[in-house]
């Protein structure tokens, strides 16, 4: 299925200017165009969309929200490179510390993982 801006926006409760800003700042090279230039996104671009409201929940600056995209959509080119922790950058280490501990938190009260979305 596909989702218009609007749409999209309505899902993850934020402006659309909000998406349009991700977009224009390099931070949905996977959202596709129509060929009338309007953007279009999928059920699968969710998943992207949710994390980056999620790093920026966090206070992740837009800057490195886009480099960490950018690792990802590399993919598979970053393989074989010999990357240690001391590459990946503090922001995320200390995003995904919190996000185990919140998790490990609801598993050992016996409540459900927290949803990691923007208020």
């Amino acid at each position: 299925m596909t989702y218009t801006v609007g749409e999209i926006a309505k899902k993850l409760n934020v402006a659309p200017s909000t998406l349009r800003y991700y977009d224009k700042e390099g931070l949905l090279p996977f959202v596709e165009r129509s060929a009338g230039g309007i953007r279009v996104f999928h059920d699968e671009d969710m998943d992207w969309l949710e994390l980056i409201e999620c790093m920026k929940h966090t206070g992740m600056p837009i800057k490195e929200i886009k480099h960490f995209i950018d690792y990802c959509v590399e993919g598979d080119s970053r393989i074989n490179e010999s990357l240690t922790p001391d590459d990946v950058p503090v922001e995320y280490h200390k995003y995904f510390e919190r996000k185990w501990r919140a998790d490990k938190e609801a598993a050992e009260t016996g409540e459900p993982p927290k949803k990691y979305r923007a208020i």
